[in-house]
């Protein structure tokens, strides 16, 4: 038993290691502490005779059997998450810290999130760039309340309270994220309804001011139901829009 950097308590590191100046092998890896459980195989590659600058030049290839994490456990790395929830994934892990690419993806959490897809970060640990997310979803299914409990500080404060009233959500599609814009091709089936979009959204992180432009393919969604406006009815179109907010008092739509 040992405690790493971030005070996280391992109770148990097991694993076949070998070691070069280029290569660290780990094989049949298992991590254990009081909350999370981890398996995988592991490869590290340095594209120099060292391992220093580790988030740019440091390749990774992991192979994860299974992962049974704790949001308790990576609140030591990222205080950001909510509290005592359970994250169970498996699928292989390419690239450095700073352009990671997950694919493979089969993820559900302990409050009966689902996500199946492939996904690629960019500058997670470079503060100084945008963060980008590459998304391929072959399916998101969650719900407001378990996005916002999941990280209450990010996604709890900035995701419209309209979203709410969607109830539980399948989303399908791709997205590209970059900073507070996003591009975004995606089929959304909820408890209101169904939508299909072409959009680019800009000012994600303010609703009011939210902005977006594209091609809405279908639409057939309880529009006032999720605006809390009881003057609006279902809405079934297909259009071009160009708009403005996310809320009946904002809503500017072209």
């Amino acid at each position: 038993e040992f405690v790493e950097n971030h005070e996280l308590h391992v109770q148990k590191f097991s694993s076949l290691f070998d070691y070069s100046k280029k290569r660290m092998l780990f094989k049949e890896v298992e991590i254990e502490t009081s909350h999370s459980l981890i398996k995988t195989d592991l490869i590290l590659t340095s594209n120099q005779e060292s391992y220093g600058d580790f988030k740019n030049k440091v390749s990774i290839n992991a192979q994860v059997h299974l992962a049974d994490i704790s949001t308790v456990d990576m609140n030591n790395f990222y205080n950001e998450f909510g509290a005592n929830e359970t994250i169970r994934f498996e699928g292989n892990i390419l690239g450095t810290l700073n352009d990671l690419q997950l694919d493979e993806l089969d993820l559900k959490s302990s409050n009966k999130a689902r996500i199946l897809g492939d996904f690629g970060f960019k500058n997670l640990f470079d503060k100084e760039k945008d963060f980008e997310l590459v998304v391929r979803a072959d399916l998101i299914e969650s719900d407001f309340d378990h996005l916002s409990n999941l990280l209450p500080k990010i996604l709890g404060e900035s995701l419209p309270e309209s979203m709410a009233k969607l109830g539980r959500f399948e989303l399908r599609g791709g997205a590209n994220l970059k900073g507070d814009e996003i591009d975004s091709k995606l089929t959304i089936t909820s408890d209101l309804g169904l939508v299909v979009t072409d959009l680019k959204l800009n000012n994600l992180a303010n609703p009011n001011h939210l902005t977006y432009k594209g091609d809405v393919e279908r639409v057939d969604l309880e529009l006032g139901m999720i605006l809390n406006e009881s003057l609006v009815g279902q809405l079934s179109m297909n259009a071009a829009i160009d708009g403005q907010g996310f809320t009946i008092e904002s809503l500017n739509t072209a």
